[in-house]
C-alpha cells in the first residue's frame, strides 16, 4: 500500500513540474481546425485539437523540441521551440493554409485565366449555377452570360440545346471538365443532352471569349467553356432538388456525400432524372444522369476518381418547321409546334400518323482519375487520365426509300418504307497534365496531353416493308474514324513590376484524323489528314491604380476541319486560322464594376455554316477565304440599397462578315454577313435579396437579326427578339434543415413569339421557342 501510495506521489510531483505547450489551430480564413495533428521530434508527446482548436502538449523534460502540425488539405508546419523547467508556453494561433482547394483545382487553375490576367474571361460562380439550374442544360444556365446566344430544339431548354459566343457555334467552343476535353472529336461538337443535369456538379465554370488560353482538346476557335466539377466536401451532406412545369416537365435529384472519413477519404454523388413532353410537338425527353466522385486526401497530394455520365432518349425535333407552315399558324394565332419527325404516309402519299420511335437514343459515360500533388510550395503537379464511352442510335421511319441502300435487291419493288437505326459508337481516351511553378515575380506552367479516339459508324435495318432476303438488325453501311491528338504548351506569367504584367503562351498540336467505309447514303468515305500546328498568344496588362485596370493581347490559332467537312464538301477541306486581337479595361468605382473589350477576330479559310444540315440535323460547314468579326463588349456589376439591389447588365456592338463570299452556284455575293452572327446582343439581371429568406431576380435578354446562311438574302433573316424571365426564391425555416428553400421561374414572362435558330434548304426553316412558361422547385439540404 504504501508503495502504490509513493509512485503516486512521484507522479503527481513529475505533473505538477511537467512543461506544457497550448495554442489553437486555425486555417487562413481564421476558423478553428479540429483533429489537426501535432508531434514532437522526440515522438514522446502528441496531441489533437479539438473542437475549438485548442491543443495542450505535456513534456516530462525541459529542452529545445520542434513541433509538427498536419493536417488533412492544408500545408504542414513546422514551430521550434525551447522550454525551460516548469514552463508553460502559449503559442496563440497556429495557422495552417488550406491546399485542398489548390490540389483539386491544379489542371483547372493551368487552362483558366489568371485574375488579372490579359485575357477576356467571364467567371460563373456556384451560386449563379445554383441560382439558375431548374433542369435546362448549361448552354441556358450560361444565358446572360456576354454574347452568348442559346437555342432549343423542343422549344424550352430540355433536350437537344445549344449555343454560340460570337456568332461562333459550338464546335468552336473548346468545353473542359476538369481540365478533360469534352467535345466530341470527329464532330467538334458538344452534346449537353448527353450529361443531363451536369450543372448538380459544377461547382465553377469560366467562360474565355475569343482564343482563350491554351487548352486540352481541340482547341478554342470563339470561346473556351471550363468546368469544375463539386469539390469533395469535408462535411457529410444530402440534398434533393423536386421540380415541375411546363410542357408536363419534371425533374429529381438526389446528391449524398460522406465528408472526411478517418480524416482523408471523402466520397459524394448524386442521380438525377428529367423528363418533359416539350413544346415541339411529341419533343419528349427523358433523361438520365449521375455523378460520382471519391479520393484521398493526403497533406500535400490527393488522388481523385470522377465518374459521371448519362443516358438520354429524346424524340427528334431538329427537322424545324418551314417558314410557310410556320406563319400561316402564326397568322391564325395557333402554336407553331407541328414536327415532321416520324410521318407516316400511305401508298396514296395520306399522312396516315406518326412513328413512335423516331427518337435519338444514346450513352455516354466519362470516367477521370486525377493525381495532384504540391512538390514545394513553389511548385504544384497534375496528371490526369480519362475514358468517355459512347454509344447510341437514330432510329428513324423512311417512307418509300431506296431498298437497294439496305441491300434489298430480290423483290420487284424498288422503294418502300423502312425503319433504320444509325449507330455511333466511340472510345476517346488519353491523358493530359501540367507543372505549374510559382515564385516571386514568375508563373510558370507546361502541359500538354495526348488523346485518342476510335469510332465506328454503322446503320441498322430494323423492319422494312418489303424485306426480301434481309434479317431485322442487319447492317447496310460501315465506317470507322481514328483521331490522335497531341499537344503541349508553356504558358509563362512575369509582373515586371506590381502593376504591369506579361504574358506569353506557347502550343504546339499535332493531329492526325482519318476516315474509310461508307455511310447510310452509299457514298464511299476514304479520307485522312495530318495537321502541325503552333498557336501562340501573348498580352499585357497594367494596373494603374486600385481602379483601372488595362490590358491588351494577341493570339493565333489554327483548327483542323471535322469529319462531316470532309465528307459534306466535293473539295477537300482546309485548315483555318485565327487571329485574335482583344484590348480592353476594367474599372472598380465604388459599387461599379465596369469592363469594356474590343475584339478582332480575323479569319482565313473559316469554315462557316452554310445554314444546310445534313440528314440527321447537323450543320454543314465550307470553307471561305477570308472573314472577319469586330466588336466591342461592355459588362458591369452595379449595387444599391446597402448590397440589396444589384444590377448585371452586358451589351455586345459587333459586325461580323465574309469577303468576297462564293456561293454555292459559283456567284460572288461581295461582302456579306456571317451566318448566325446577330450585330447586337444584350443581358441584364436585376436581383434584390432585400426582404429576409426572399430572392427575386429580373432577367431579360435581347438577340439582334441574324441571317441563316452566308449571302445576305433578306428572305434568310431571323428577326430580333426580346425575352424577360422572372425568379423567385423563398426560404423555409423548417426544423434542423441546412435549407429548404422554395423555387419559381417563369420564362418569356411577355409571351413574345420568337426564333431562335434554324437553317436553309430551299426555304427558311425554323426552330420556334416557348412563349410564356414556368418551372417550380424544391430544394433541401440536410
Amino acid at each position: 500500500m504504501r508503495s502504490i501510495l509513493f509512485s503516486a506521489a512521484l507522479l503527481i510531483t513529475g505533473w505538477c513540474a511537467a512543461q506544457t505547450v497550448t495554442g489553437t489551430v486555425v486555417n487562413n480564413s481564421g476558423e478553428t481546425l479540429e483533429g489537426v495533428n501535432i508531434s514532437t521530434s522526440s515522438g514522446r508527446s502528441g496531441a489533437v485539437s479539438t473542437s475549438t482548436g485548442s491543443f495542450t502538449l505535456n513534456f516530462t523534460q525541459p529542452g529545445k523540441y520542434v513541433l509538427r502540425f498536419s493536417y488533412v488539405s492544408h500545408e504542414s508546419r513546422t514551430e521550434n521551440i525551447t522550454l525551460s523547467e516548469g514552463e508553460n508556453l502559449d503559442l496563440g494561433r497556429i495557422v495552417l493554409t488550406e491546399i485542398q482547394q489548390e490540389l483539386e483545382q491544379v489542371n483547372v487553375t493551368a487552362t483558366r485565366v489568371k485574375a488579372n490576367g490579359p485575357l477576356v474571361y467571364q467567371n460563373v460562380d456556384e451560386e449563379t449555377i445554383e441560382d439558375n439550374n431548374t433542369g435546362q442544360d448549361i448552354p441556358y444556365i450560361l444565358n446572360q452570360a456576354t454574347s452568348v446566344v442559346t437555342t432549343s430544339d423542343a422549344g424550352a431548354g430540355v433536350g437537344y440545346t445549344g449555343m454560340r459566343i460570337r456568332g461562333s457555334d459550338q464546335t468552336r467552343i473548346n468545353v473542359t471538365i476538369n481540365g478533360i476535353p469534352v467535345n466530341d472529336a470527329e464532330s467538334h461538337g458538344v452534346f449537353w443532352v448527353n450529361t443531363p443535369d451536369l450543372a448538380s456538379s459544377t461547382s465553377s465554370i469560366q467562360i474565355q471569349r475569343g482564343v482563350g488560353t491554351s487548352t486540352n482538346g481541340s482547341g478554342s476557335f470563339g470561346a473556351n467553356i471550363n468546368l469544375q466539377t463539386d469539390e469533395l466536401s469535408r462535411t457529410p451532406y444530402a440534398k434533393a432538388h423536386l421540380g415541375y412545369g411546363s410542357f408536363d416537365t419534371e425533374r429529381a435529384t438526389l446528391e449524398v456525400g460522406s465528408g472526411l472519413l478517418n480524416g482523408h477519404w471523402a466520397f459524394q454523388g448524386r442521380l438525377s432524372q428529367i423528363r418533359s413532353e416539350g413544346y415541339i410537338d411529341r419533343a419528349r425527353s427523358n433523361l438520365r444522369s449521375y455523378f460520382m466522385s471519391g479520393g484521398y486526401l493526403g497533406d500535400n497530394f490527393s488522388i481523385k476518381a470522377v465518374v459521371f455520365g448519362g443516358n438520354e432518349e429524346t424524340y427528334q425535333a431538329w427537322y424545324g418547321l418551314d417558314s410557310a407552315t410556320y406563319f400561316a399558324a402564326v397568322d391564325k394565332n395557333e402554336e407553331p409546334t407541328y414536327n415532321y419527325a416520324g410521318e407516316v404516309y400511305d401508298d396514296n402519299s395520306n399522312l396516315t400518323g406518326y412513328y413512335d420511335d423516331q427518337v435519338d437514343h444514346y450513352t455516354q459515360n466519362h470516367y477521370q482519375l486525377h493525381y495532384n500533388q504540391v512538390l514545394s510550395k513553389s511548385t504544384s503537379l497534375n496528371l490526369s487520365a480519362h475514358y468517355t464511352k459512347g454509344s447510341g442510335y437514330y432510329e428513324e421511319y423512311q417512307n418509300s426509300d431506296s431498298l437497294a441502300t439496305y441491300g434489298i435487291t430480290s423483290t420487284p419493288q424498288v422503294y418502300g418504307d423502312v425503319v433504320r437505326r444509325l449507330w455511333l459508337d466511340n472510345d476517346f481516351y488519353g491523358i493530359v497534365g501540367n507543372i505549374d511553378y510559382k515564385k516571386n515575380k514568375l508563373n510558370l506552367i507546361v502541359g500538354g496531353g495526348d488523346n485518342y479516339y476510335d469510332g465506328i459508324h454503322f446503320g441498322e435495318l430494323v423492319w422494312a416493308r418489303y424485306a426480301g432476303n434481309t434479317q431485322p438488325y442487319d447492317r447496310f453501311y460501315l465506317s470507322y474514324g481514328d483521331k490522335a491528338d497531341a499537344n503541349v504548351y508553356t504558358k509563362l506569367y512575369y509582373d515586371f513590376t506590381s502593376k504591369l504584367q506579361a504574358f506569353v503562351d506557347l502550343q504546339y498540336r499535332l493531329v492526325n484524323l482519318s476516315g474509310k467505309g461508307d455511310d447510310e447514303n452509299n457514298r464511299q468515305i476514304d479520307f485522312s489528314g495530318e495537321f502541325h500546328f503552333f498557336n501562340p498568344k501573348a498580352g499585357i496588362s497594367y494596373t494603374f491604380n486600385n481602379t483601372v485596370m488595362a490590358y491588351a493581347s494577341y493570339a493565333i490559332a489554327n483548327r483542323e476541319p471535322n469529319r462531316q467537312d470532309f465528307i459534306e464538301n466535293e473539295e477537300t477541306p482546309k485548315a483555318e486560322k485565327l487571329n485574335d486581337l482583344e484590348a480592353g479595361a476594367r474599372f472598380k468605382l465604388g459599387r461599379l464594376n465596369l469592363n469594356v473589350n474590343y475584339f478582332l477576330m480575323q479569319y482565313r479559310d473559316q469554315l462557316v455554316l452554310t445554314g444546310q444540315l445534313n440528314n440527321v440535323g447537323y450543320p454543314i460547314r465550307r470553307n471561305v477565304g477570308e472573314s472577319f468579326r469586330t466588336g466591342v463588349e461592355i459588362e458591369a456589376q452595379a449595387s444599391f440599397l446597402n448590397n440589396t439591389l444589384v444590377w448585371m447588365p452586358n451589351l455586345t456592338l459587333s459586325t461580323h462578315q465574309n469577303r468576297d463570299y462564293i456561293g454555292d452556284d459559283l456567284t460572288n455575293y461581295g461582302n456579306t454577313p456571317i451566318a448566325y452572327s446577330p450585330n447586337l446582343i444584350g443581358g441584364s439581371v436585376l436581383k434584390y435579396t432585400g426582404v429576409k429568406n426572399f430572392e427575386i431576380a429580373l432577367q431579360n435578354k435581347y438577340v439582334g437579326e441574324q441571317y441563316l446562311d452566308n449571302t445576305g438574302n433578306e428572305r434568310y433573316l431571323l428577326p430580333s427578339y426580346f425575352l424577360t424571365d422572372l425568379r423567385l426564391a423563398y426560404k423555409l425555416r423548417i426544423l434542423n434543415m441546412e435549407r429548404c428553400q422554395l423555387q419559381l421561374s417563369v420564362y418569356n414572362l411577355t409571351n413574345e413569339r420568337y426564333i431562335s435558330n434554324g437553317y436553309v434548304y430551299g426555304t427558311p426553316y425554323y426552330y420556334a421557342q416557348a412563349g410564356i412558361n414556368y418551372m417550380a422547385g424544391l430544394r433541401i439540404e440536410l
